[in-house]
């Protein structure tokens, strides 16, 4: 009775280690053939499960065996070096689906940043000291131009041309540094 249940063990045994090497061959295929990542990780997830089935079954059949028996205790460590060996090939599948999923993402990136989109910087609001200009200028000036260069007064300048621009040059020195750089108020002197 007990050798009938050892073989029907050993035949569970063999079909889960047959069913893991299949999967394992067919995973090492797409591998090579720079399949999508997400087949192959689906892939390596039923290697996984194959693995865990291949456990089970190896722990079972394992235990019919006898540990004072010689024959056994040999049999015994021939199915475990067997086991070890499955695991390699196992790890050897985690290692080659890490490497084919993040040259995907290099790839993807690369390809990401090879279609973005370059836009020309926002042209500073312009004002040439027309009174009835002023008011859209300080508009357009405040939303635009002090959330991103603050209030630098080096900005404000480029936006300014003729008299205005003249009038700050007078304020300040020759290059231009502002005393207490605040663009609002240096356009508000320019306007008086």
């Amino acid at each position: 009775m007990g050798e009938e249940i050892r073989k029907t063990l050993k035949k569970k045994r063999s079909t889960a280690k047959g069913r893991f090497h299949r999967i394992y061959g067919r995973l090492l295929e797409k591998i090579q053939d720079e399949e999508e990542a997400g087949v192959v990780r689906q892939m390596l997830d039923d290697l996984e499960h194959s693995y865990k089935d291949m456990e089970v079954r190896h722990s079972e059949y394992i235990e019919n065996f006898d540990s004072d028996n010689e024959d056994d205790k040999a049999k015994a460590n021939e199915v475990n070096h067997d086991m070890n060996t499955l695991y390699k090939e196992l790890c050897k599948a985690r290692s080659l689906c890490l490497k084919l999923t993040s040259k995907e993402n290099t790839m993807k990136k690369n390809h990401i940043e090879k279609q973005s989109l370059k836009v020309k910087k926002l042209d500073p609001p312009h004002f040439s000291g027309k009174i009835r200009d002023y008011p859209s200028f300080k508009s357009d000036y405040t939303t635009h131009m002090i959330p991103t260069y603050g209030e630098d007064p080096f900005a404000l300048k480029n936006s300014l041309s003729g008299e205005p621009l003249e009038i700050l040059f007078r304020r300040g020195s020759t290059k231009c540094d502002v005393t207490d750089g605040r663009a609002d108020k240096h356009a508000d002197d320019i306007n008086t």
